[in-house]
């Protein structure tokens, strides 16, 4: 059996690739002014396909999909290796015309063979690198630094040209071994790129469809489709929620993102007429969430029904006594590890910070991670018809006034099944996407609220959001009397219907407007 000798396969693979490369060190020797330009123009390609990178990547950000760029790096590099290696793996190792003389040195074919699989894969790792580089970049643009994105596009650098380099060898030595004249040889290998295209292009339609959602045509909204049906809970989860804090101020609440992921969402009064939300994310993987505002203390009643960690950026006072009295699990986001400011908004930085569920999920430190409560509502794995419930009332519309300055609304969209929102009359559209945002379901009730008159003439308010009281469920276009029933700050809320029963709610989102009592409520 033959050995190989480690020192002489190194000196065949330098010399290979010397041989190979000899231009680079010809070009040096005799034109060395063209040196810098070949420098130059291959700089300027990797900008080139950089830049085909971030506009995709882009595009998948959009999308919530940007870790598709890393697949689609995978799928250039691996395409680019097989097409060449395809046209020149035939007369480089099995139809070698230097073969002879290799075979006259002091070397075994395992050395040679071995030699050339090598340099075969060097050449084809060139391609790998410099596109998993421009992936990267791109990434690194619009998501920032991940050191697991990193890794990996490193560690596939290394691996993903064996499959093409293997798959475009074993064709071309088929091909090659044929009798049939160079002509049709060359037709048998274009029908086999053409069929592999074809496959490619297959495989993303039946498998990448349910991945990537549907991008509107032209004219229309430069932002992904949404779903007509939602479906967002998961009753097998066990993961912690995170409840957080969203500024609701006229001039932040165009800059609102994410809002379309949030299993729950409350929206309840604060100081000076107007109304902050908390947004509860489940099992989402949302990629901007915010803008993220302060702490209040009645928000973390429901915070602690849904078993969450608290998400806010700065608190009143009072918030700050109940952190510790009530034990609260909560991350204070900040512009470096769990947020960032948007510096491109033209508007005061208070109203910039962001956040995303990797941040948060990178922040959580020693917090337990999974739920120990059950889901706040029941979730029924049927659609519910209200329409036949005692009581029950047509819901085309509905208006829930909170002050003069704040009036949320739906709108009832028959098609989709869902309640699009609006605000002050003007549609509720996230930032990102620009689609306005739509729920399946709507709880409303009203609680009495007063100023907390705690010397600091800001305005502060408390809820009495402890005990019972009367309020509806909508979903689906009707309307039914529920009642609700909260007895303490760390208890769940209990929704009934009138005949007692525990309301059941549609699988999808969910809107909670708690209304300062005796405002207007108007449901048509």
């Amino acid at each position: 059996m033959e050995k190989i000798d480690y020192n002489r396969l190194y000196t065949l693979i330098k010399s290979s690739l010397m041989s190979n490369y000899s231009f680079i060190n010809r070009i040096n020797k005799k034109h060395k002014k063209l040196l810098p330009m070949i420098i130059t123009f291959l700089v300027i390609a990797i900008t080139i396909v950089s830049l085909y990178f971030i506009g995709f990547t882009k595009l998948f950000k959009e999308a919530n999909l940007s870790d598709t760029i890393l697949y689609m790096s995978i799928s250039l590099s691996s395409i680019l290796i097989f097409f060449t290696n395809l046209m020149k793996v035939n007369s480089y190792i099995f139809r070698c015309k230097d073969y002879d003389l290799l075979t006259s040195m002091p070397l075994n074919t395992k050395e040679i063979v071995i030699s050339k699989l090598i340099v075969l894969y060097i050449t084809s790792f060139l391609f790998s690198f410099i596109i998993g580089l421009c992936s990267y970049i791109a990434y690194a643009l619009f998501k920032g630094f991940n050191i697991l994105f990193l890794i990996n596009t490193i560690l596939l650098t290394f691996i993903i040209p064996f499959i093409p380099i293997a798959s475009s060898s074993l064709i071309a030595f088929v091909i090659g071994y044929i009798k049939i004249n160079k002509k049709t040889k060359v037709s048998i290998i274009v029908v086999t790129i053409s069929i592999l295209l074809v496959l490619g292009i297959l495989c993303f339609f039946i498998f990448g469809r349910n991945k990537v959602k549907t991008l509107p045509s032209k004219g229309e909204s430069n932002a992904p489709a949404i779903e007509s049906k939602l479906k967002i809970v998961n009753l097998n989860s066990k993961t912690r929620p995170f409840a957080v804090m969203i500024n609701n101020l006229g001039v932040a609440r165009p800059l609102q993102s994410g809002l379309q992921d949030a299993m729950i969402i409350y929206e309840m009064i604060v100081e000076g007429g107007l109304t902050r939300y908390m947004a509860v994310f489940q099992d989402q993987n949302t990629e901007r969430i915010g803008s993220i505002r302060s702490a209040r203390h009645y928000f973390l009643d429901y915070a602690l029904e849904n078993d969450a960690i608290y998400v806010h950026h700065g608190n009143s006072p009072q918030a700050a006594e109940d952190f510790n009295k009530l034990n609260i699990d909560r991350i204070s986001v900040d512009a470096n590890k769990t947020g960032w400011r948007d510096k491109t908004l033209n508007v005061s930085s208070e109203h910039t910070l962001f956040t995303s569920i990797e941040k948060l999920k990178n922040g959580v430190g020693s917090k337990r991670t999974t739920r120990n409560k059950d889901f706040l509502l029941n979730y029924s794995e049927d659609e519910i018809d209200l329409s036949s419930k005692e009581n029950a009332m047509v819901a085309n519309n509905v208006s829930i006034t909170y002050s003069g300055s704040v009036t949320s609304e739906y709108t009832y969209d028959s098609e989709a099944k869902v309640y699009k929102r609006s605000v002050n009359g003007k549609p509720h559209t996230d930032y990102v996407t620009k689609n306005q945002y739509t729920f399946k379901n709507i709880i409303t009730y009203q609680v009495s609220n007063s100023s907390l008159n705690d010397g600091s003439h800001k305005d502060r308010q408390t809820l009495d959001n402890l005990g019972s009281g009367n309020g509806y469920y909508i979903t689906d276009g009707y309307a039914v009397p529920i009642t609700w029933t909260k007895n303490s700050r760390s208890e769940q809320t209990i929704y009934k219907y009138l005949d007692g029963n525990e309301i059941d709610v549609n699988d999808g989102n969910t809107f909670i407007q708690i209304q300062p009592k005796g405002k207007n409520l108007t449901i048509n």
